[in-house]
Order: C-alpha cells, then sequence, then structure tokens
C-alpha cells in the first residue's frame, strides 16, 4: 500500500514538472515573438526618416519666412543689357558689397574682322579686377558680330582698342583672360614699386579701413544702448 502512494506521487510530480516546463516554453515563444517585432519596428522607423530625408534634402530650399516690404533686391541681381547700355561707362557702389565697374561702349568695331555690324547679344560674366584697399567687380557686354559670327566682350583690349581714344582713356582697369587689374596697381609698379611695397600698401589700406568701419561700428551701437 505504502508503495502505491509512492509511486503516486512521484507520478503527480512528473507531471507537475512537465506542467512548468511547457508554461516556460510558452513564455519562452512570447517572448521571442515580442523581440521579434520590436526589431522589425525599429528598422522601418530607421529606414523612413532617412527616406524623408533624402526627399526633402533633393527638393530646394526656399525661404519659408515672409519678405521684408523694403527689401531692395537690385543688389542681387545682375543688370540687364538696357542698364547696362544706360551706364555705359561707370561704377556702382553697393554697401558691403564689392563696386562693379560697368564698361560697356558700344561704339567699336568687331576686333576678328572690323565690321561694323555689331550687336549686343547678353550680359558678360563678372570678372575680379585687383585694386587698393579692396578688389572690384567688372562687368560687360557679350557682342555678336553680324558678319564673321564671333562674340566678344565690350571690355577685351582688341575690341577696347577699336573705340574712340576718348572712350579708351575712361577705361579703368585691364582685363585679361582670367581677372583683372586696376590701372593704377599698374602705374605704381611701372613707376618703381616692388612688390613687397605694395603688399605692405594695401596691409595698411586694409587696416585703416577695418579701423574706420569699427569707428562706425561703435558709434552706432553706443547711440543704440543710449535709446
Amino acid at each position: 500500500m505504502l508503495h502505491t502512494i509512492i509511486i503516486l506521487l512521484l507520478l503527480l510530480l512528473l507531471l507537475l514538472l512537465l506542467l512548468l516546463l511547457l508554461l516556460l516554453l510558452l513564455l519562452l515563444y512570447d517572448f521571442l515573438m515580442l523581440s521579434a517585432s520590436s526589431v522589425g519596428a525599429v528598422s522601418t522607423a530607421s529606414v523612413q526618416p532617412s527616406t524623408s530625408t533624402s526627399t526633402r534634402s533633393d527638393q530646394p530650399k526656399t525661404a519659408t519666412g515672409p519678405v521684408p516690404p523694403n527689401f531692395d533686391k537690385s543688389d542681387f541681381q545682375s543688370p540687364t543689357i538696357a542698364e547696362l547700355r544706360a551706364i555705359g561707362i561707370g561704377l556702382k557702389k553697393s554697401p558691403g558689397k564689392l563696386d562693379l565697374i560697368a564698361y560697356c561702349p558700344m561704339s567699336g568695331r568687331c576686333p576678328h574682322c572690323n565690321s561694323m555690324m555689331i550687336s549686343a547679344n547678353s550680359v558678360g560674366r563678372r570678372k575680379l579686377i585687383y585694386s587698393i584697399p579692396w578688389p572690384k567687380s567688372l562687368v560687360g557686354i557679350d557682342m555678336c558680330c553680324g558678319k564673321c559670327k564671333k562674340h566678344w566682350l565690350t571690355h577685351d583690349p582688341k575690341y577696347v582698342s577699336t573705340l574712340p581714344m576718348s572712350v579708351q582713356l575712361q577705361q579703368t582697369c585691364i582685363s585679361t583672360k582670367g581677372n583683372g587689374t586696376d590701372l593704377s596697381l599698374i602705374r605704381m609698379l611701372r613707376s618703381g614699386v616692388t612688390v613687397a611695397q605694395m603688399e605692405r600698401l594695401v596691409q595698411e589700406e586694409v587696416t585703416q579701413h577695418y579701423l574706420h568701419l569699427k569707428s562706425e561700428y561703435i558709434a552706432l551701437w553706443d547711440k543704440v544702448m543710449l535709446l
């Protein structure tokens, strides 16, 4: 009798162990499923922002804020042919920007075939002009010959040589294939000024210009603080 009871207790204990093992397996299965779903959600979230970011980067960046009513866009736009024709030869000063030299005489001949059948085609690319104390910007008109169909700029030295002497003397710089040089620098070099001396002169001019702007800034700041 005692032997039978012991056997039944052992069977009951074995059944309890099997139930506990089954419960552990169910918990492990739920844990694995939950981990898999979490990993999938994270990977999807990590892919979506990168896609949206690349889409946003492909779109052009535009200003979303309101434009002030007194905002002047003229300083940020290239002059038109009509404006350059009206200026002809002159200097345009804009605060905070390089001075713009316009050299657009229309009274010359084609530098290639000497024809007078010339016309304005477009606004030429701006060039940098080395000057003291700051460089300047040079702009001209791209001209076209109706006879030989060739193009050139109004500040091209070959075209300038076809202009009347009075117009040639109004040129304040020499244009080359790359940038250009102000005539004041060329005259200084011709007079015997060395490159080292010119460098010191440029540094002095820039320093004086900086001190002048600094004093103006301090004066304006003091006025603001007194308000």
